[in-house]
C-alpha cells in the first residue's frame, strides 16, 4: 500500500525519511509527483507517526512549494492514486501556484483563566429559577458576541499582511482567536512584528505565533475516490 504525504513538482529530493524510516519515492501525477512511501498497514495516530509525517512534508517544503496531504491517507497502488488525483489535476496546479513562495503561520490569542462566577442563592421558586437561567443565558450570549467581535478585530489587523487567511473565534473560554495565514516567505518577520504589536495593544491576551508550516489550511484537495 502507498502512504501519501504531499504533491510537489519533480524531482523529489533524495533520501527523505517517512514513517517507519521508509524513504519517500515519487509517483508521477500529471506534471507533478506524489511523495509516497510503502507501508504494509495504516499508521496509528500516535505522536511519533504524526511527527514523522510532518517532518517529511517540512523537508520537502525546504526546497519547493508543496501541497500537503492530511495524515493517514492510504492508497492501494499507483492506479488508485491516479484515479483519486485525475479529477483534481487543474485544482492542484492552481493551489501549488497560489502557495509558491508562501508559508503558513499560525496565530493563537489566549485570554487569562476567567474568574469563577459568584455563587448564587438557590432559587426558591420556579419563577426564580427561570429568571436566573434567563440572566445566565443573556450573559453568555453577550460574552459570546463580544468574543466574536474581538476575534474579528484581531484578525482584521493580520489578514492584510497575508495572501490568504482563515480564523476561528472563541473555541474555548480562553481561546479568543485561532488563525492561519498564508504569508510571503520573505515577509515572515513583518508578520511576526504585527503579532508583537497586537500583544502590546492587548496585554490581557497571550499571543502565540508559530511556523513556518506547510500550507495545510490553503491546499485542501477534494479527493473524489474513497481511500481504504
Amino acid at each position: 500500500m502507498l502512504y501519501l504525504y504531499a504533491f510537489c513538482r519533480p524531482p523529489l529530493p533524495p533520501d527523505v525519511p517517512g514513517l517507519h524510516k521508509t524513504m519517500l519515492r515519487a509517483i508521477p501525477v500529471g506534471a507533478l509527483v506524489a511523495a509516497v512511501s510503502d507501508l504494509d498497514t495504516p499508521p496509528s495516530a500516535g505522536a511519533p507517526h504524526l511527527w514523522a509525517h510532518e517532518h517529511a512534508v517540512e523537508t520537502l517544503m525546504q526546497t519547493r512549494p508543496v501541497l500537503p496531504v492530511r495524515f493517514g491517507t492510504m492508497l492501494h497502488d499507483a492506479e488508485h492514486l491516479q484515479a483519486v488525483t485525475a479529477p483534481q489535476e487543474a485544482a492542484m496546479h492552481e493551489a501549488l501556484a497560489r502557495v509558491d513562495g508562501h508559508v503558513e503561520l499560525s496565530v493563537r490569542a489566549l485570554a487569562a483563566e476567567p474568574p469563577l462566577p459568584p455563587a448564587e442563592a438557590p432559587p426558591r421558586t420556579g419563577t426564580d429559577y427561570l429568571r436566573q437561567r434567563q440572566a445566565q443565558l443573556s450573559a453568555e450570549q453577550a460574552d459570546h458576541q463580544q468574543a466574536q467581535q474581538r476575534a474579528a478585530a484581531l484578525h482584521a489587523q493580520l489578514a492584510p499582511l497575508a495572501a490568504d487567511s482563515t480564523y476561528e473565534a472563541r473555541r474555548t473560554a480562553r481561546m479568543v482567536l485561532t488563525g492561519a495565514y498564508l504569508v510571503p516567505a520573505d515577509q515572515q518577520d513583518a508578520f511576526q512584528d504585527a503579532v508583537a504589536a497586537l500583544q502590546t495593544q492587548h496585554p490581557d491576551l497571550a499571543f502565540l505565533c508559530t511556523g513556518p508550516w506547510p500550507p495545510y489550511h490553503f491546499t485542501r484537495l477534494a479527493l473524489t475516490t474513497p481511500t481504504p
